[in-house]
């Protein structure tokens, strides 16, 4: 197999650098992130309802549903239970997904064994939920209907703006009639514009064995996704001034989304007030006012040197407004403040680009907050102008993956993550929101979860 510039670039990417970032410490309230109070809500909101700009939804929902399954896949195998597939078959008849099912299919399932029932929610011979995209899984029953999380996302993003923005759904190659089918409806009774898009295969990765080897299947080089950071394509493909982005699996049910459509309000709101007075600001320019700035929305390090200079630089930036949760577990990713050739700059981490050093652990350890994606985008500069998202990509933040595949290990480049490396030059502003408003489905028993029943 002859290697192409583009695999030895990607090859020495994976064995020959170990990108990880620098953390100088983490953010914390006061110290890069904001605590609106009840009392500046009125405000905020105000600011919202002044937006004017167009608005687009963008929701990854490529992903399957396989690791929701993964402990009834073991209990399919094996026949012997775990915790988890006994937690499971406890809560079966309370779920979306057994309420979906047909009165007739019901009654049959009332006869199988639970290896029985297993095989048929996850074999292609039965539901197929091992390979169906998560978002068309049924998450939530409300009263006798059945709601998966694209129609979900929809209904919520109908309730919080009259005026019915795009939604946009990242989806795998060949299901966009499934998802059209499933939304029809919805779509047909609130107006709203729902519009796909596909990872672009030219930014998948090339493989790599331990050997450095370049890994092929029938004689063709192996090339899997490039992680979410390939998205960085579709996002900058949107026709929108402002894109509010959110996974497809982190949705409540119906009846509790009040705290996630507000949250998206003050959001919005937050980047509408720091835009008008940013934009008040270089009218009329003045040290004082900058520093007031800074203080108010904690964007810029205080060791920073703030100056005309460094205003237009910021004007010249996307905006991000991003929401960050109380860690209420073990210390992951999220907002940190990174030191790069002596400047710092606030950027969002995951926790496979930290290292091992000790000191960079206690960094870690202590932080306080974590990224739940939920992130408002301006895609402008100060002026209203579109700009190409790829100029604000730190290219050199991309991530080493390695997998089993077919009895070996390989490893591959993903990008820059897209909240990551890939908007590492924008400017951010990291605002503290509501733990109710992230309640993520990574496992099927996560559906169990009071955020995802019915009042």
């Amino acid at each position: 197999m002859v290697e192409t510039t583009s695999s030895l670039i990607q090859k020495a990417q994976v064995f020959d650098q170990q990108p990880t970032m620098n953390l100088s410490e983490a953010c914390s309230i006061e110290n890069g992130i904001l605590r609106i109070h009840d009392e500046e809500k009125p405000a905020i909101l105000s600011a919202f309802e002044e937006l004017n700009s167009t608005v687009a939804f963008f929701i990854p929902a490529s992903g399957s549903g396989s690791r929701m399954f993964d402990e009834l896949y073991r209990f399919m195998e094996s026949s012997i239970h775990t915790d988890g597939s006994k937690k499971f078959f406890d809560a079966f008849k309370s779920l979306a997904i057994y309420k979906s099912l047909s009165d007739e299919k019901k009654s049959e399932i009332d006869q199988m064994s639970e290896v029985e029932i297993t095989r048929f929610l996850l074999s292609p011979t039965g539901l197929n939920l091992l390979r169906r995209p998560k978002g068309l899984i049924p998450f939530h029953s409300k009263g006798e209907e059945i709601l998966n999380a694209f129609q979900e996302h929809v209904l919520q993003i109908a309730e919080i703006f009259p005026n019915r923005p795009i939604a946009h759904f990242t989806l795998q190659d060949g299901f966009q009639h499934h998802v059209r089918q499933s939304i029809s409806e919805i779509t047909e009774k609130t107006g709203m514009d729902v519009s796909f898009s596909i990872q672009n295969r030219n930014t998948d990765a090339f493989c790599f064995d331990e050997n450095r080897n370049m890994v092929a299947d029938d004689g063709i080089p192996l090339r899997r996704p490039a992680g979410h950071g390939s998205l960085l394509v579709n996002l900058n493909d949107i026709d929108a001034d402002v894109v509010l982005i959110k996974n497809i699996d982190n949705i409540q049910h119906i009846s509790k989304s009040d705290a996630s459509n507000e949250t998206w309000k003050l959001l919005m709101g937050t980047l509408e007030k720091f835009q008008s007075e940013l934009t008040n600001l270089q009218k009329n320019y003045s040290q004082e006012e900058f520093s007031k700035l800074n203080d108010t929305y904690k964007f810029i390090a205080p060791s920073e040197e703030l100056n005309e200079e460094l205003l237009e630089k910021i004007v010249s930036r996307p905006t991000r407004i991003c929401g960050m949760v109380l860690n209420e577990g073990a210390p992951g990713g999220g907002p940190f403040w990174i030191e790069k050739s002596g400047e710092l700059t606030k950027q969002i981490v995951e926790k496979v680009q930290i290292s091992d050093a000790a000191d960079q652990q206690v960094i870690l350890t202590g932080s306080s907050h974590f990224n739940p994606v939920m992130i408002v985008a301006s895609k402008n500069d100060l002026a209203g102008n579109r700009l190409n998202l790829h100029d604000f990509s730190h290219d050199e933040q991309y991530l080493v993956v390695k997998k089993p595949y077919d009895g070996k290990t390989i490893y591959y480049r993903e990008l820059p993550g897209l909240w990551n490396g890939g908007m590492y030059y924008w400017n951010s502003i990291f605002v503290e929101i509501p733990s109710r408003v992230f309640s993520p489905v990574k496992t099927v028993l996560d559906l169990t979860a009071d955020q995802h029943l019915e009042w």
